[in-house]
Protein backbone atom coordinates (compact mmCIF):
# COMPACT_ATOMS: atom_id res chain seq x y z
CA UNK A 1 0.00 0.00 0.00
CA UNK A 2 2.62 2.12 1.28
CA UNK A 3 4.49 1.78 -2.62
CA UNK A 4 1.17 2.55 -4.36
CA UNK A 5 0.99 5.49 -2.40
CA UNK A 6 4.67 7.11 -3.57
CA UNK A 7 3.42 5.70 -7.22
CA UNK A 8 0.51 8.14 -7.33
CA UNK A 9 3.03 10.83 -6.01
CA UNK A 10 5.67 10.02 -8.23
CA UNK A 11 3.46 9.96 -11.58
CA UNK A 12 3.50 14.12 -11.44
CA UNK A 13 6.98 14.86 -13.00
CA UNK A 14 8.38 17.78 -14.95
CA UNK A 15 7.01 21.42 -14.25
CA UNK A 16 3.63 19.31 -12.92
CA UNK A 17 5.72 18.43 -9.66
CA UNK A 18 6.42 22.26 -8.78
CA UNK A 19 2.80 23.30 -8.15
CA UNK A 20 0.38 20.93 -6.53
CA UNK A 21 -0.59 21.66 -2.99
CA UNK A 22 -3.00 19.13 -2.69
CA UNK A 23 0.02 16.34 -0.81
CA UNK A 24 0.23 19.52 1.99
CA UNK A 25 -2.88 19.52 3.23
CA UNK A 26 -4.06 22.92 1.12
CA UNK A 27 -6.53 22.53 -1.56
CA UNK A 28 -6.00 20.93 -4.88
CA UNK A 29 -5.89 23.40 -7.95
CA UNK A 30 -5.11 22.39 -10.90
CA UNK A 31 -4.15 25.33 -12.31
CA UNK A 32 -1.55 26.19 -9.98
CA UNK A 33 1.02 24.36 -11.03
CA UNK A 34 4.29 24.15 -13.05
CA UNK A 35 5.74 27.38 -13.96
CA UNK A 36 1.77 28.68 -13.30
CA UNK A 37 2.96 28.25 -9.48
CA UNK A 38 5.87 30.63 -9.36
CA UNK A 39 3.53 33.66 -9.06
CA UNK A 40 1.18 31.97 -6.47
CA UNK A 41 -2.63 31.57 -6.72
CA UNK A 42 -3.08 34.42 -4.15
CA UNK A 43 -5.32 36.84 -5.32
CA UNK A 44 -3.69 39.83 -3.79
CA UNK A 45 -0.42 38.51 -6.20
CA UNK A 46 -2.28 37.84 -9.76
CA UNK A 47 0.75 37.14 -11.45
CA UNK A 48 1.75 33.22 -12.31
CA UNK A 49 4.04 31.51 -14.79
CA UNK A 50 4.95 32.52 -17.73
CA UNK A 51 2.80 35.54 -17.05
CA UNK A 52 4.88 36.77 -14.15
CA UNK A 53 7.96 36.85 -17.27
CA UNK A 54 5.91 37.23 -20.29
CA UNK A 55 3.30 40.04 -22.24
CA UNK A 56 -0.41 40.45 -22.32
CA UNK A 57 -2.21 42.48 -23.98
CA UNK A 58 -4.77 44.97 -21.29
CA UNK A 59 -3.77 44.81 -17.84
CA UNK A 60 -0.39 45.64 -16.82
CA UNK A 61 0.71 42.26 -15.99
CA UNK A 62 3.65 40.36 -16.86
CA UNK A 63 6.77 41.99 -17.97
CA UNK A 64 4.33 44.82 -18.75
CA UNK A 65 4.41 45.24 -14.92
CA UNK A 66 7.85 46.03 -14.65
CA UNK A 67 6.58 49.93 -15.04
CA UNK A 68 3.32 49.77 -13.03
CA UNK A 69 0.50 51.60 -13.69
CA UNK A 70 1.48 54.71 -11.88
CA UNK A 71 1.44 57.79 -14.21
CA UNK A 72 4.55 58.85 -12.70
CA UNK A 73 6.65 55.29 -13.71
CA UNK A 74 4.84 54.56 -17.25
CA UNK A 75 7.80 52.34 -18.81
CA UNK A 76 6.27 48.70 -18.67
CA UNK A 77 6.82 45.51 -20.74
CA UNK A 78 9.66 45.67 -23.35
CA UNK A 79 9.27 49.72 -23.10
CA UNK A 80 11.44 49.61 -19.93
CA UNK A 81 14.19 48.06 -21.61
CA UNK A 82 13.64 48.70 -25.31
CA UNK A 83 13.07 51.68 -28.12
CA UNK A 84 10.95 54.11 -28.40
CA UNK A 85 10.12 56.50 -31.91
CA UNK A 86 8.65 59.16 -29.73
CA UNK A 87 9.59 59.71 -26.25
CA UNK A 88 13.29 58.90 -24.72
CA UNK A 89 11.81 55.83 -22.60
CA UNK A 90 13.17 52.26 -21.95
CA UNK A 91 17.26 51.83 -23.20
CA UNK A 92 16.89 55.08 -25.03
CA UNK A 93 16.24 57.08 -21.78
CA UNK A 94 19.93 55.51 -20.25
CA UNK A 95 21.55 58.42 -21.64
CA UNK A 96 19.33 61.46 -21.12
CA UNK A 97 18.89 64.75 -23.23
CA UNK A 98 21.95 66.36 -22.58
CA UNK A 99 23.74 67.08 -26.17
CA UNK A 100 26.79 66.34 -24.09
CA UNK A 101 25.53 62.56 -23.45
CA UNK A 102 24.08 61.91 -27.02
CA UNK A 103 24.42 58.43 -26.64
CA UNK A 104 21.37 56.61 -25.62
CA UNK A 105 20.35 53.29 -24.94
CA UNK A 106 22.38 50.05 -26.61
CA UNK A 107 25.09 52.64 -27.56
CA UNK A 108 25.26 54.34 -24.02
CA UNK A 109 26.94 50.79 -23.35
CA UNK A 110 29.77 50.18 -25.96
CA UNK A 111 29.73 53.99 -26.74
CA UNK A 112 33.21 55.97 -26.16
CA UNK A 113 31.12 58.72 -24.54
CA UNK A 114 33.65 61.76 -24.14
CA UNK A 115 36.54 59.55 -23.98
CA UNK A 116 39.18 59.03 -26.25
CA UNK A 117 39.68 55.03 -26.25
CA UNK A 118 43.04 55.84 -28.02
CA UNK A 119 46.30 58.29 -27.61
CA UNK A 120 47.28 59.72 -30.23
CA UNK A 121 50.43 60.91 -32.04
CA UNK A 122 52.35 63.45 -29.62
CA UNK A 123 52.05 66.96 -30.94
CA UNK A 124 54.89 68.29 -29.58
CA UNK A 125 57.28 65.43 -29.59
CA UNK A 126 59.05 62.39 -27.97
CA UNK A 127 62.88 63.67 -27.56
CA UNK A 128 62.05 65.33 -23.92
CA UNK A 129 65.65 66.54 -23.86
CA UNK A 130 66.17 68.69 -27.15
CA UNK A 131 65.15 71.62 -27.13
CA UNK A 132 62.51 72.76 -28.71
CA UNK A 133 62.84 75.75 -31.05
CA UNK A 134 61.50 77.99 -33.55
CA UNK A 135 62.34 80.49 -36.09
CA UNK A 136 63.34 83.72 -35.37
CA UNK A 137 64.20 86.12 -37.96
CA UNK A 138 64.95 89.04 -35.60
CA UNK A 139 67.78 87.05 -34.08
CA UNK A 140 71.31 86.50 -35.24
CA UNK A 141 70.85 83.38 -35.20
CA UNK A 142 67.45 83.06 -37.29
CA UNK A 143 66.44 80.89 -34.45
CA UNK A 144 64.31 80.90 -30.48
CA UNK A 145 63.11 78.67 -28.05
CA UNK A 146 59.56 77.96 -28.89
CA UNK A 147 57.08 78.55 -25.95
CA UNK A 148 56.45 74.50 -26.32
CA UNK A 149 60.07 74.52 -24.69
CA UNK A 150 58.94 76.20 -21.51
CA UNK A 151 56.36 73.47 -21.78
CA UNK A 152 58.69 70.14 -21.88
CA UNK A 153 61.19 71.78 -19.27
CA UNK A 154 58.50 72.04 -16.70
CA UNK A 155 57.14 68.44 -17.41
CA UNK A 156 61.13 67.18 -16.96
CA UNK A 157 61.10 69.23 -13.43
CA UNK A 158 58.11 67.24 -12.40
CA UNK A 159 59.20 63.60 -13.36
CA UNK A 160 62.46 64.15 -11.66
CA UNK A 161 60.80 65.78 -8.99
CA UNK A 162 58.44 62.24 -8.46
CA UNK A 163 60.79 60.36 -10.06
CA UNK A 164 64.38 61.27 -10.70
CA UNK A 165 64.18 60.11 -14.44
CA UNK A 166 66.70 62.66 -16.65
CA UNK A 167 66.33 64.07 -19.96
CA UNK A 168 68.77 61.39 -20.99
CA UNK A 169 66.63 58.84 -19.70
CA UNK A 170 63.95 60.43 -22.53
CA UNK A 171 65.06 60.93 -25.59
CA UNK A 172 63.07 58.58 -27.30
CA UNK A 173 60.37 59.59 -25.06
CA UNK A 174 58.39 58.14 -21.52
CA UNK A 175 58.31 54.22 -22.43
CA UNK A 176 56.60 51.59 -20.83
CA UNK A 177 59.86 49.72 -20.07
CA UNK A 178 61.31 53.07 -18.09
CA UNK A 179 57.92 52.76 -16.44
CA UNK A 180 58.03 49.51 -15.04
CA UNK A 181 61.50 50.07 -13.64
CA UNK A 182 60.17 52.26 -11.39
CA UNK A 183 59.29 51.23 -8.22
CA UNK A 184 56.95 53.35 -5.72
CA UNK A 185 55.31 52.14 -2.36
CA UNK A 186 52.13 52.49 -1.78
CA UNK A 187 52.49 55.40 1.45
CA UNK A 188 54.20 57.46 -1.03
CA UNK A 189 50.61 58.14 -2.34
CA UNK A 190 51.65 60.92 -5.02
CA UNK A 191 54.58 59.11 -6.31
CA UNK A 192 52.15 55.84 -6.64
CA UNK A 193 49.18 57.77 -7.80
CA UNK A 194 51.23 59.04 -10.45
CA UNK A 195 53.04 56.04 -11.59
CA UNK A 196 50.19 54.23 -11.55
CA UNK A 197 48.73 57.00 -13.99
CA UNK A 198 50.88 57.26 -16.26
CA UNK A 199 51.40 53.03 -16.92
CA UNK A 200 47.37 53.50 -17.20
CA UNK A 201 47.83 55.85 -20.56
CA UNK A 202 51.39 54.64 -21.69
CA UNK A 203 49.44 51.77 -22.88
CA UNK A 204 47.16 53.46 -25.14
CA UNK A 205 49.92 55.23 -26.38
CA UNK A 206 51.30 54.82 -29.85
CA UNK A 207 54.17 52.29 -29.40
CA UNK A 208 53.33 52.31 -25.50
CA UNK A 209 55.33 54.89 -25.42
CA UNK A 210 54.19 59.03 -24.35
CA UNK A 211 55.43 62.18 -25.59
CA UNK A 212 56.35 65.60 -24.18
CA UNK A 213 52.45 67.04 -24.83
CA UNK A 214 50.69 63.44 -23.72
CA UNK A 215 52.67 63.52 -20.58
CA UNK A 216 51.95 67.22 -19.79
CA UNK A 217 47.73 66.95 -20.68
CA UNK A 218 48.18 63.90 -18.34
CA UNK A 219 49.79 66.19 -15.15
CA UNK A 220 47.87 68.99 -15.71
CA UNK A 221 44.59 67.06 -15.81
CA UNK A 222 45.31 65.15 -12.07
CA UNK A 223 46.72 68.15 -10.60
CA UNK A 224 50.54 67.67 -11.09
CA UNK A 225 51.66 70.84 -13.00
CA UNK A 226 49.85 73.66 -13.55
CA UNK A 227 50.73 76.38 -16.13
CA UNK A 228 48.85 79.38 -15.34
CA UNK A 229 48.33 83.35 -16.43
CA UNK A 230 46.22 85.47 -14.55
CA UNK A 231 45.09 88.64 -16.53
CA UNK A 232 43.46 92.08 -14.75
CA UNK A 233 42.32 95.22 -15.75
CA UNK A 234 42.83 97.88 -12.79
CA UNK A 235 40.63 100.39 -13.87
CA UNK A 236 37.54 98.12 -13.77
CA UNK A 237 34.93 97.99 -10.72
CA UNK A 238 34.18 95.40 -9.15
CA UNK A 239 37.59 93.64 -9.73
CA UNK A 240 37.79 90.46 -11.86
CA UNK A 241 40.34 88.40 -12.78
CA UNK A 242 40.43 85.81 -15.65
CA UNK A 243 42.82 82.56 -14.69
CA UNK A 244 43.82 80.73 -17.82
CA UNK A 245 45.98 77.43 -19.12
CA UNK A 246 47.30 78.03 -22.71
CA UNK A 247 45.12 80.61 -23.37
CA UNK A 248 41.84 78.92 -22.37
CA UNK A 249 39.74 80.15 -19.65
CA UNK A 250 39.62 77.88 -16.64
CA UNK A 251 38.19 79.97 -14.26
CA UNK A 252 36.88 83.99 -13.36
CA UNK A 253 37.63 85.50 -10.12
CA UNK A 254 34.77 88.04 -9.09
CA UNK A 255 35.00 90.65 -6.40
CA UNK A 256 32.01 90.48 -4.34
CA UNK A 257 31.26 93.63 -1.68
CA UNK A 258 30.09 92.32 1.49
CA UNK A 259 29.58 95.91 4.49
CA UNK A 260 32.90 97.47 4.77
CA UNK A 261 35.13 94.96 2.90
CA UNK A 262 34.39 92.08 -0.28
CA UNK A 263 35.63 88.74 -0.99
CA UNK A 264 35.77 86.94 -4.15
CA UNK A 265 34.04 83.67 -5.48
CA UNK A 266 35.46 81.54 -8.38
CA UNK A 267 33.14 80.86 -11.20
CA UNK A 268 33.59 78.45 -14.00
CA UNK A 269 33.10 79.21 -17.74
CA UNK A 270 29.47 78.47 -16.97
CA UNK A 271 29.08 81.24 -14.49
CA UNK A 272 29.04 78.83 -11.86
CA UNK A 273 30.15 79.26 -8.04
CA UNK A 274 33.43 76.61 -7.43
CA UNK A 275 34.52 78.48 -4.45
CA UNK A 276 35.68 81.38 -2.27
CA UNK A 277 38.56 83.56 -1.20
CA UNK A 278 38.68 85.94 1.54
CA UNK A 279 40.09 89.67 -0.06
CA UNK A 280 43.28 90.06 2.04
CA UNK A 281 43.69 93.34 3.94
CA UNK A 282 47.04 94.53 3.13
CA UNK A 283 46.25 98.23 3.60
CA UNK A 284 45.26 97.49 7.24
CA UNK A 285 47.72 95.01 8.48
CA UNK A 286 51.15 93.90 7.57
CA UNK A 287 50.06 89.93 8.59
CA UNK A 288 46.76 87.88 7.15
CA UNK A 289 45.30 84.65 6.83
CA UNK A 290 43.08 84.09 3.75
CA UNK A 291 40.94 81.48 3.04
CA UNK A 292 39.83 79.23 0.47
CA UNK A 293 36.99 77.57 0.59
CA UNK A 294 34.46 75.28 -1.19
CA UNK A 295 30.61 76.46 -2.46
CA UNK A 296 29.37 74.12 0.85
CA UNK A 297 32.15 76.36 2.66
CA UNK A 298 34.34 73.60 3.93
CA UNK A 299 37.21 74.79 4.19
CA UNK A 300 40.05 73.98 1.13
CA UNK A 301 43.60 75.61 2.76
CA UNK A 302 44.98 78.85 3.65
CA UNK A 303 47.39 81.36 2.54
CA UNK A 304 49.14 83.41 5.25
CA UNK A 305 51.05 86.26 4.39
CA UNK A 306 53.22 88.99 5.99
CA UNK A 307 54.78 92.06 4.35
CA UNK A 308 57.85 93.98 5.43
CA UNK A 309 57.99 97.80 4.36
CA UNK A 310 61.39 98.32 5.42
CA UNK A 311 63.42 99.98 2.63
CA UNK A 312 66.34 97.47 3.24
CA UNK A 313 63.86 94.16 3.42
CA UNK A 314 65.10 91.18 2.05
CA UNK A 315 62.02 89.53 1.52
CA UNK A 316 58.72 92.33 1.21
CA UNK A 317 56.37 89.97 1.16
CA UNK A 318 56.28 86.39 1.56
CA UNK A 319 53.40 83.56 2.06
CA UNK A 320 52.69 80.44 3.52
CA UNK A 321 50.38 77.95 1.84
CA UNK A 322 48.52 75.30 3.95
CA UNK A 323 46.02 72.60 3.52
CA UNK A 324 42.65 72.29 4.90
CA UNK A 325 44.19 70.95 8.16
CA UNK A 326 46.70 73.58 8.77
CA UNK A 327 49.62 71.67 7.69
CA UNK A 328 52.22 73.64 5.73
CA UNK A 329 52.38 72.47 1.88
CA UNK A 330 55.16 75.38 1.06
CA UNK A 331 56.11 78.63 1.15
CA UNK A 332 56.75 82.22 -0.94
CA UNK A 333 60.05 83.40 -0.66
CA UNK A 334 62.58 85.35 -2.18
CA UNK A 335 60.34 88.36 -3.64
CA UNK A 336 60.98 91.14 -6.22
CA UNK A 337 58.68 94.02 -5.18
CA UNK A 338 58.43 97.03 -7.36
CA UNK A 339 56.26 99.24 -9.29
CA UNK A 340 54.60 97.14 -11.80
CA UNK A 341 56.58 94.43 -11.04
CA UNK A 342 56.27 91.14 -8.38
CA UNK A 343 58.50 87.91 -8.58
CA UNK A 344 58.22 85.13 -6.32
CA UNK A 345 59.54 81.72 -6.17
CA UNK A 346 57.91 79.19 -3.92
CA UNK A 347 59.62 76.32 -2.03
CA UNK A 348 57.60 73.10 -0.62
CA UNK A 349 58.19 72.01 3.51
CA UNK A 350 62.05 70.44 2.21
CA UNK A 351 63.07 73.99 0.42
CA UNK A 352 63.11 72.34 -2.74
CA UNK A 353 61.50 75.09 -5.38
CA UNK A 354 58.18 73.74 -6.59
CA UNK A 355 57.12 77.29 -8.15
CA UNK A 356 56.84 81.02 -9.78
CA UNK A 357 54.72 83.37 -9.38
CA UNK A 358 56.36 86.84 -12.16
CA UNK A 359 54.16 90.11 -13.58
CA UNK A 360 55.80 92.69 -15.32
CA UNK A 361 53.31 94.94 -17.06
CA UNK A 362 53.33 98.74 -18.07
CA UNK A 363 49.61 98.50 -19.12
CA UNK A 364 46.27 98.90 -16.88
CA UNK A 365 45.79 95.00 -17.99
CA UNK A 366 47.93 93.28 -15.76
CA UNK A 367 49.04 89.88 -16.98
CA UNK A 368 51.12 87.57 -14.39
CA UNK A 369 52.81 84.13 -15.31
CA UNK A 370 52.10 81.62 -12.67
CA UNK A 371 53.96 77.78 -12.50
CA UNK A 372 53.48 75.08 -9.47
CA UNK A 373 54.89 71.52 -9.32
CA UNK A 374 52.72 70.42 -6.71
CA UNK A 375 48.93 68.27 -6.58
CA UNK A 376 47.33 70.59 -4.01
CA UNK A 377 43.66 71.31 -4.56
CA UNK A 378 42.87 73.61 -7.34
CA UNK A 379 41.08 76.05 -5.87
CA UNK A 380 44.43 76.57 -3.63
CA UNK A 381 46.40 76.57 -6.43
CA UNK A 382 44.19 79.38 -8.55
CA UNK A 383 44.05 81.20 -5.34
CA UNK A 384 47.61 81.91 -4.90
CA UNK A 385 48.06 83.74 -8.43
CA UNK A 386 45.25 85.66 -7.23
CA UNK A 387 46.35 87.03 -3.89
CA UNK A 388 50.10 87.71 -5.95
CA UNK A 389 48.11 90.17 -8.12
CA UNK A 390 46.01 91.91 -5.43
CA UNK A 391 49.55 92.53 -3.63
CA UNK A 392 50.98 94.14 -6.57
CA UNK A 393 48.23 95.75 -7.07
CA UNK A 394 48.25 97.53 -3.51
CA UNK A 395 51.41 98.00 -4.06
CA UNK A 396 51.15 100.14 -7.08
CA UNK A 397 48.19 102.44 -5.27
CA UNK A 398 50.85 102.74 -2.38
CA UNK A 399 52.79 104.78 -4.03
Amino acid sequence: MHDADNDDANKKVGAQAFGDRADDGGEAEPEARGAAAFGAPEKDVPLKGSLLFGQVQGKASGAAAFGGEDEEVPLKGTLLFGQHLEDDVGAAAFGGKDSAYAYKGALAVGASQQFKKEILKDDIGYNFKQAILAPDALSLSGIKKAPEDNVRRKVLEVLNKYFGLMPAQLERGLSREILLRLKARKDETERHQLLALLKKYCVRAPGQCLGVSQTQKILESFGYLHLLQIKADWQQRPLRFEILRHGKLLCEAQETYRGRGSYFHFLDPKKKIIGYVDYPPFSRTKQSSVRIRRPDKVLVGTIETLQDEAEDAVEPFSMQLKDGRGQIIGSGVNCVLRSGQLLLHFEDADGDKIGAYAMESKAKVKAADFTLLCQIPFLLVWAIPLICTLKAFHAEQSE
